[in-house]
């Protein structure tokens, strides 16, 4: 029997026994547990088919265009999940969809609901997939080439060891399918996060709301904890070299079929929430004799566009837009709690670098962090700050950014974990082993050796955790205090009242500047690899 086949084996038994125990418990819970893991199986169906193919084209093959659709992807992995919801609100409300679907299919909330948690996943499925890919041994597919067909040969090898990211990648549609509340809380869909942003909303007790969904918390974070260690089990401990770099499949004459074939995908994925926002923003309704007459502007749009931002008068002069505020205190706080992330992300690893079994120290802060529902880490955060009898607490509270940036920096902090974990481990052993022996003191090798080599990487991470934090709602909205009003927050509250144009606008400028990060980031992850290849050569 394989190793992997004896990983899966030994986590089955485990999972069950969970799974078991969560449906023994009362009917409530048995419900929420039942709702909660059929939306997660939902969002998984959806995203992991879709974001496997996009990986497998993108990152391994000569698809044309594949730097520029991973650029669109990392657009939208980076934005918030209430704007892909919002996109797709407005193409729900397409008027010749009624003639292609059914009257209760098309106003189903469970289909919208995870229709929309669906597309949320597949960019992260993407490159979490795409990123297990690169790191299989070349020697094993050129060999499988010489036998039989590349299909068979990526089949057999290529999926075989990036098997642990495809997991992992399984795994985070999961967790965003069970802790995320904003696409369930749209939609009314009742889960575990939904249930507790709720009960708290209705009834404002958070102590009687978090102990009534303990139970299934406890098992989510069993369950998590159980595949995390798969994941680290089934995860090749090798580091692909310049002549070892896996190969790039090359498509021959089914290379064109093949990139109309990727550019649909993305189309879909990409192209046709963003055509409902540029018809929403354009839209115009004017009333007639013979009913409301609708039209599309392109002017309008752009106008839309602008105002969010930035606000040009008659007269030319520059004024303010809508949104300005709520963005400078995102930034902020967003900065912030980016920064922090990575800080105490460098810190933590370096600390467990000689430990034995250093990634399963990792294990259970990553795990616990996925598993808490982003409502349930709100409302803790807001029950440690507002504490009367400590002075200092209730001015954190009421008066400082510490509840929002707390929570952020929660949010981020996986990633940003997981991110140094992989550049410190990428840096070669004889320079930190030369290091020592030149006398070099622990703290010393971090900020002259490690640091250097690894800031590409750690740009990378800042980014990303600066793309969570400004995406992040579930915990935000729960800790922001008066006179503070974060984007996310606001335009999630005008998403409930529907979709205007000039919210319309504003989330087709977010995509702009979101573009222009993921060109950013990808451009720092080919400078990380370069970097990296320097030291080991």
């Amino acid at each position: 029997m394989s190793p992997i086949s004896r990983t899966f084996l030994r986590l089955l038994a485990p999972l069950l026994l969970v799974v078991i125990i969560g449906f023994s418990i009362d009917n409530r819970v048995r419900e929420l547990l039942a709702n909660t893991l059929f939306f997660s199986a939902g969002t998984l169906a959806i995203s992991l088919p879709l974001g496997l193919i996009l990986a497998s084209l993108l990152f391994r093959t000569d698809c044309p265009g594949r730097k520029l659709g991973l650029v669109f992807l990392i657009a939208i992995l980076g934005l918030p999940p209430f704007f892909i919801a919002g996109a797709w609100q407005s193409v729900f409300d397409w008027p010749w969809l009624s003639g292609l679907f059914p009257e209760d299919l098309r106003h189903s909330a469970w289909i919208h609901a995870l229709w929309i948690q669906g597309m949320i996943g597949v960019p992260w499925v993407c490159f979490i997939c795409g990123i297990g890919l690169l790191f299989v041994p070349r020697e094993m597919e050129e060999l499988r080439l010489l036998e039989r067909s590349a299909m068979v040969a990526f089949c057999e090898i290529s999926l075989r060891y990036s098997l642990g990211a495809i997991l992992a990648a399984s795994l985070w549609a999961v967790v965003r399918g069970v802790t995320d509340m904003t696409v369930t809380d749209l939609y009314q869909v009742r889960t575990y996060a939904e249930e507790l942003y709720t009960q708290i909303a209705v009834t404002g007790d958070v102590e009687e709301a978090a102990l009534a969904i303990l139970p299934g918390t406890l098992l989510q974070l069993t369950i998590f904890s159980i595949v995390l260690f798969g994941i680290f089990r089934l995860v090749p401990q090798y580091w692909p070299t310049a002549e070892s770099w896996p190969l790039q499949y090359e498509l021959g004459w089914k290379r064109w079929p093949v990139a109309a074939g990727a550019w649909l995908l993305l189309f879909f994925i990409v192209g046709v929430p963003l055509l409902g926002l540029i018809g929403q923003s354009g839209l115009d309704v004017e009333p007639t004799e013979k009913g409301l007459l609708r039209t599309w502007s392109g002017e309008k749009t752009l106008a839309m566009m602008g105002q969010s931002f930035v606000r040009i008068e008659e007269d030319g002069t520059w004024k303010a837009g809508r949104f300005n505020e709520e963005l400078g205190w995102s930034l902020l706080i967003g900065t912030l709690a980016a920064s922090a992330a990575v800080v105490s992300s460098v810190l933590f690893v370096w600390w467990i670098r000689e430990r034995k079994g250093e990634r399963y120290f990792l294990l259970f802060p990553i795990a616990l962090m996925l598993s808490l529902p982003s409502p349930l880490v709100g409302f803790g955060i807001t029950y440690l700050l507002n504490q009367p009898q400590v002075p200092l607490l209730v001015y954190l509270y009421d008066y400082s950014i510490a509840g929002p940036l707390l929570a952020q920096w929660l949010a981020a902090m996986p990633w940003t974990l997981l991110i140094v974990m992989h550049a410190f481990r990428s840096i070669p052993e004889p320079i930190m082993e030369q290091a020592a022996c030149d006398g070099f003191r622990p703290w010393e090798q971090l900020l002259w050796i490690v640091l250097p080599l690894s800031r590409y990487t750690l740009l990378c991470a800042w980014l990303v955790a600066l793309m969570i934090s400004l995406g992040e709602l579930g915990a935000s909205i729960l800790t922001v205090p008066p006179r503070v009003t974060l984007l996310s927050v606001r335009l999630w509250t005008l998403l409930h009242y529907g979709m205007t144009d000039w919210v319309a606008g504003v989330y087709l400028m977010l995509f702009l500047i979101f573009c222009g990060l993921g060109a950013i980031l990808l451009r720092l992850a080919q400078q990380s690899w370069q970097m990296t290849q320097r030291t080991r050569f």
